[in-house]
């Protein structure tokens, strides 16, 4: 193998350079050696330096800028969608957004002291501390908490008793007193059926305790109750199967010619349907399918059951078999 100062020679001799001793060589390549750290520590100064300038410019900078107007620039604008990155030309049109698309619910939003304010500080749980606004779960980006609340149905607000959310809300008396007022409402709604028996606005039927009680004492009395109920309910349907059948019945009436003396009728085949109405016609023959498919059902079942039945037909044997002489 040849070393590297037999490779250095071969070179230099095609360019038609004198050769070079081992021990001039090796002197040539350490001094080589030295310009090239030479050259990297300087560079490597170049570049600390270069660093250190760029940072003092970046302070300098950041410290001629305000800490509010800085906070300003970072801030999430109220068009913006807490949920994608959807940016609506108005706040209105936002809140639309978000309540269609993604199923966010404001709860009384005329009792909002600032429905920005509100949305700011949705902004920044959700594109600065990264967390959810339903679970409070933290992701270590914006569009992973988007992507979490997206998946799990969490595009809501938790309102929780002790929420902050609570403090946006100009909660007065005046909304307990309206209650106050519907709840009295409510209750002289009730209507008295009987001495036991009330119905309340919410049309359910309840009764005193001293008839449950009653009811309970004596089963037979409970059974005797439900029973009669069960009777008038199938009474009432009874009676509207009869009422729907007799207006059928009249309207077929109705429907068929008033010529008494209606000679069309025949009395053989297809003939004597003749002056029937074609609903009945057809009527009259489904009937007649059906018939004709018992009775061929019918029939294949009684030959079924003669088929598996034993067959008993007498017969003798002998006891000692016959031969014929051929």
């Amino acid at each position: 193998m040849q070393q590297p100062w037999h490779v250095y020679n071969l070179r230099r001799r095609v360019a038609e350079l004198p050769a070079l001793s081992e021990e001039q060589y090796d002197t040539q390549a350490k001094n080589q050696e030295i310009l090239h750290r030479q050259k990297a520590s300087n560079e490597q100064g170049k570049r600390r330096i270069s660093s250190y300038d760029a940072e003092v410019e970046s302070d300098s900078i950041s410290e001629d800028i305000p800490e509010a107007e800085y906070e300003i620039s970072e801030k999430v604008p109220p068009t913006q969608c807490l949920f994608c990155n959807l940016d609506s030309p108005t706040l209105h049109a936002n809140i639309e957004h978000m309540s269609s698309l993604h199923g966010l619910f404001i709860p009384s939003p005329d009792q909002l002291s600032d429905m920005e304010s509100l949305l700011g500080y949705l902004a920044i749980i959700i594109f600065e501390y990264n967390e959810c606004l339903y679970c409070s779960l933290k992701k270590g980006t914006v569009e992973g908490v988007q992507t979490h609340m997206r998946d799990k149905g969490h595009c809501m607000i938790n309102m929780n008793a002790e929420s902050e959310l609570l403090d946006f809300w100009e909660l007065s008396d005046s909304g307990d007193e309206g209650q106050n007022e519907d709840e009295k409402r409510t209750k002289s709604a009730a209507i008295k059926l009987s001495e036991t028996e009330m119905r309340l606005p919410s049309v359910v039927v309840i009764n005193s305790r001293s008839d449950t009680t009653q009811l309970r004492a004596k089963p037979r009395l409970a059974q005797s109750r439900a029973k009669g109920l069960q009777y008038r309910i199938k009474r009432d349907e009874i009676r509207a199967i009869t009422a729907r059948e007799n207006q059928e019945t009249e309207d077929e009436r109705q429907s068929r010619p008033s010529h008494s003396n209606d000679r069309r009728v025949a009395v053989r085949g297809e003939m004597g349907l003749a002056g029937i109405p074609e609903s009945q016609r057809r009527a009259l023959q489904i009937t007649e399918k059906k018939m004709r498919r018992r009775e061929a059902v019918a029939k294949a079942a009684r030959r079924y059951a003669a088929e598996q039945e034993p067959i008993k037909a007498k017969y003798y044997k002998t006891e000692a078999p016959i031969y014929q002489a051929g």
